[in-house]
């Protein structure tokens, strides 16, 4: 899981390569707890800090979280320009969903 995180962040601009499945599931459970933690310290404390707090994490993660899905894409065989299928309300994600979680193409 850590070592997911590390690359995660490592390949802050690398659009090409490969991410597993396995690390792409930690990464993204790993940034959905960190967000749950953020919006329940931004409720109970400081309102005006926290939301500071939480614009600047999305921010970090933003860049990262496109490159590794791109990567994602690739290693499933899939095209990058499939990313742009989240445009489509619920129905978009749920299809992006499944195309991530297919297994790696040899």
């Amino acid at each position: 899981m850590v070592q997911a995180y590390k690359q995660f962040f490592g390949g802050y601009f690398d659009f090409r390569g490969r991410t597993t499945r396995r690390d792409f599931v930690w990464v993204y459970i790993c940034n959905f707890i960190i967000s749950i933690i953020l919006n329940v310290l931004h409720s109970s404390l400081n309102a005006n800090v926290m939301l500071f707090i939480s614009v600047a994490w999305g921010i970090l993660i933003f860049i990262p979280s496109l490159a590794m899905a791109v990567r994602r894409l690739r290693d499933a065989g899939l095209h990058w320009a499939l990313l742009f299928i989240n445009i489509i309300p619920v129905i978009g994600t749920i299809i992006f969903i499944v195309l991530i979680l297919r297994p790696t193409e040899d």
